[in-house]
């Protein structure tokens, strides 16, 4: 395991996006990279390839995936996304949170 950096994001789906055409999303991403503005420019260029129109980025912060515990249940979730981000040497998504954002009908 190694460094990395987690950010946690609003965005918008671009109009015209195959999957979710203008809608909003919140997430979180991992990023393996040591230095923060190589990690955050890696997760601007995903948000892009993804179609993702950054809002905010609401939390950012470092993880050393080697101070985790891995018999903690608590560094479960931290400790996958890392291995998925690193197997794939890219910027790697969670759980996309959507909602709609053309208002109350």
């Amino acid at each position: 395991m190694g460094k990395y950096w987690y950010f946690r994001f609003e965005g918008r789906f671009e109009e015209g996006a195959p999957d979710y055409s203008s809608m909003g999303v919140f997430s979180n991403c991992c990023v393996p990279r040591r230095n923060y503005q190589k990690a955050r420019s890696m997760f601007v260029r995903a948000l892009k390839q993804n179609q993702i129109e950054l809002i905010e980025i609401l939390e950012h912060s470092a993880v050393d995936a080697e101070e985790l515990d891995p018999d903690d249940s608590r560094n479960t979730f931290w400790i996958e996304l890392y291995e998925e981000a690193k197997k794939e040497r890219k910027a790697a998504f969670h759980t996309y949170h959507l909602y709609n954002t053309d208002g109350p009908e």
